[in-house]
């Protein structure tokens, strides 16, 4: 029950190369208890007792953790830089890489720009809400003002 074992062995059980494998390697490491591993089995973190320390980033063998500033209201849940349809093959919720985010009728600001198949957010992006709402695959997560995430 490790993510770094089961990634040696086979590449884990996740079709998406770029997906969590679930096994809480993460929440392990964490000195702070600051993560728990929801009944998806995808890491959770309770903001209140993170302190940013990055262990579970250094932690994750895919390398899918990121530390997001606390004031960042607006963050992407997906990391994958596969095409459209290698994503759509192996989840329903990946970003399609499709670009609608970061067009000015969308993101009028032109804050969002495309790399590798993904969004870049700013952390400081603010005229977001067209993007979230219009977004074919969900894939965006906006934190709440007690900086819990909802996508």
């Amino acid at each position: 029950m490790d993510c770094r074992a089961a990634l040696l062995v086979g590449g884990g059980a996740k079709a998406c190369a770029f997906g969590c494998l679930g096994l809480g390697s993460c929440a392990a490491a964490c000195p702070f208890d600051a993560i728990t591993m929801s009944d998806r089995g995808l890491p959770v973190v309770d903001e209140e007792q993170c302190t940013g320390c990055g262990v579970c980033v250094q932690t994750c063998p895919r390398g899918i953790m990121e530390l997001i500033p606390r004031t960042q209201k607006v963050y992407l849940g997906c990391v994958s830089h596969d095409k459209t349809r290698a994503v759509k093959a192996v989840c329903d919720v990946g970003c399609i890489g499709c670009g609608l985010c970061s067009r000015p009728k969308i993101t009028p600001s032109g804050a969002v720009r495309m790399e590798d198949n993904l969004p870049v957010l700013p952390p400081d992006w603010s005229d977001y809400e067209t993007a979230v709402e219009k977004c074919p695959s969900k894939v965006f997560v906006v934190r709440d003002a007690a900086g819990l995430g909802h996508g």
